[in-house]
This record gives structure tokens, C-alpha cells and sequence, in this order.
């Protein structure tokens, strides 16, 4: 049966067939998004099925509803499956809709974590249970509590934040996105981070991963342009979190900034919805403000773009100061 179809590379570079790709994503039910390639599945001329790679995820999985009977997402998965192996990558995940849950498990994924309309699988049968096994080293006896942070980069809002949280708990766990979509690199949030916060002795900092806001849970927390996809994949994030990551620490607690940008305050408010679910408390805390402005890593990027140092030593600790001033930083400019 699939011999009547054939699978074509589609340069999502080239518009006129990143708007066929986007077209076809739509008509079944799909938001476009990052991909750093899209197969498409043609009868002829027509486009009747595709699906798309984005690092190590697959997602954007569409087949035209009088073919999705046959067989013919095994072959399109297993060609992307192959793509994404020949960059290097050892486990897959997938980012798709819960009704298709039966055909990518059929294909030797499995569920890591879902929300109402969205589903993440993975390759490895072990992945999310050998990093939660990786953090119960970690796990403390008290109470503990934990942080969720991207730092791009570092500033004296950030660490307000966590120093309240520290003292509202015995331990407190402090995640730092890993995903390098950011302007200043991962090594370097991280590194900031844990200069900042070293006078905190109950403070452990941990790498973030990818089940934790990633490309693969999480990618409208990197593109925020469509709120209600977004509600769902945020679900997805804390379904995993409260699953599995809250579990393996101990973790009873996750704090959080207060926010006004409409996609944070969805996150907040949804994320106060899911943990409760789960006894797991989430406390706001009032960000820290300068002159009635609150403190935020985009005002400080903003004022590095104008090399104003004189303001950003004002919102910033030293370390964090530091760096920017030197040549490190040049790069993120």
C-alpha cells in the first residue's frame, strides 16, 4: 500500500514551501511551528501526510483523515526516527495529540507526560525514570521547595526571588532551563546563577533537562505567539513535574515571581491549578522593583544592547556584573 505513495523532503527554507507545509498543518488541525525539517507524504502531486523534526523531537505528525487507517505513519515516523539518529541524538521524543498516543506507542515510544490536547512520548523506554533516579541523591529530609528559572541573564530580581524562597523552606531546589535558545548561553546562566546565590547554603542548583521547559515540552515558552496551545504544553511541563521531578526531591513547594506579561500570568495561574492537584503548594512572590519598575532580565538585556553598565549595576549582582562587562559577554551582543 505505500509503494503508492512517496516521501519528499520538503526545504521549509524555500516560502512558497514552508506556506504548502504551514497550509497542510492547518487543514489538519495543527499550529505551525519551529521545525528544522519537514517530509511530506504525496500521492502524485498532493501532499496527503507529513511530519517534522525540530533537535530531537518529532512533531507537526499529519495524515489525511481517509488514509489514517493505513499504515503509512510508520514509514513517515520511521523516516524522521532516522533523521534525527543520523544528528547524533539517542533518545526521541514525540510532541503530538493524545489520540494518536496508541500509534506512537505501537512504534516503541513512551508516554512521559500529557495535558488535555497535547502527548510527549520518548524513544527511551528509561529516559524520564533514570533522570528522576538521577536527582533522588539530591532528595532531603525537611521540607523542600523548588525554583524554575531561565536567568538570560542573572539578575537581582532572580535572586530576591530565590533567597524569600529559601527561607520558606528547608531546602530549596533551583532548576536553570537548559535550552540554548536564550542570548546568553546555558553555561553562563548557570554559572551566574550559582555565583549568585552561593552565600545560600540550602540552596542546590541543578541543570535543567529536557523535561523541564524544552524545546521538547515546552516550545511555545520560547516562540509565545500562540496562548492557547501554549496553555496546553504548559500543562504538559508541570504534568511531568509533578509526576516525576517533585517526587524523586521531595518537593512540596514551587515558588514563583509575580507577573504581568499575559503568557507568565497564564503559566502562573495554571501552574497553581496542576500542583494543587498534586499537594504541591505554589507560592507568588512579589518581584523585587527599582524606582516602581520591576526588575527583569529584558530590561537588562535591553540596556546591555546600549552598554548603559551604569544602570545594569543597579539590577544586577556583581558576578553577574562582572561578566557583562567583560569580552565573555561579547558574543551576546
Amino acid at each position: 500500500m505505500f509503494d503508492n505513495y512517496e516521501l519528499r523532503d520538503m526545504p521549509i527554507s524555500a516560502k512558497r514551501t514552508l506556506n504548502k507545509v504551514q497550509s497542510f498543518l492547518i487543514a489538519n488541525d495543527l499550529s505551525p511551528e519551529t521545525l528544522d525539517c519537514y517530509v511530506g507524504l504525496f500521492d502524485g502531486e498532493r501532499l496527503v501526510g507529513g511530519g517534522g523534526t525540530y533537535k530531537n523531537v518529532i512533531k507537526c505528525v499529519a495524515i489525511d483523515q481517509e488514509l489514517r487507517e493505513q499504515s503509512l505513519t510508520n514509514k513517515l515516523v520511521s523516516c524522521l526516527r532516522q533523521k534525527i539518529k543520523l544528528q547524533g541524538y539517542g533518545n526521541i521524543f514525540v510532541f503530538t495529540k493524545p489520540m494518536y498516543k496508541q500509534v506512537f506507542t505501537s512504534l516503541a515510544f513512551y508516554v512521559v507526560g500529557s495535558s488535555s490536547q497535547a502527548i510527549l512520548l520518548e524513544s527511551n523506554h528509561y529516559g524520564i525514570d533514570d533522570y528522576a533516579q538521577s536527582l533522588r541523591p539530591y532528595s532531603k529530609n525537611g521540607v523542600s521547595g523548588a525554583v524554575v528559572v531561565n536567568c538570560n541573564p542573572f539578575t537581582n530580581g532572580h535572586l530576591y526571588l530565590i533567597e524569600q524562597a529559601s527561607k520558606l523552606v528547608d531546602f530549596l531546589h533551583v532548576f536553570v532551563v537548559s535550552e540554548d535558545l536564550s542570548k546568553f548561553r546555558f553555561d553562563d546562566r548557570l554559572r551566574l546563577v550559582r555565583q549568585g546565590i552561593s552565600h545560600l547554603p540550602n540552596v542546590i542548583v541543578h541543570q535543567g533537562s529536557e523535561y523541564i521547559i524544552s524545546a521538547a515540552t515546552f516550545p511555545s515558552y520560547f516562540l509565545k505567539d500562540n496562548l492557547i496551545v501554549a496553555r496546553n504544553q504548559m500543562q504538559l511541563d508541570l504534568d511531568i513535574f509533578c509526576k516525576h521531578i517533585a517526587p524523586a526531591l521531595n518537593i512540596t513547594k514551587r515558588f514563583v515571581g509575580s507577573e504581568r506579561e499575559i503568557f507568565l500570568c497564564s503559566y502562573n495561574e495554571i501552574m497553581q491549578e496542576v500542583l494543587a492537584k498534586h499537594n504541591i503548594e505554589c507560592k507568588v512572590i512579589e518581584r523585587l522593583k527599582l524606582n516602581d519598575k520591576p526588575i527583569s532580565a529584558s530590561y537588562v538585556r535591553e540596556l546591555f544592547a546600549k552598554n548603559d553598565f551604569e544602570t545594569i549595576k543597579q539590577l544586577v549582582p556583581q558576578s553577574t556584573y562582572d561578566f557583562l562587562v567583560s569580552h565573555d559577554a561579547d558574543y551576546a551582543r
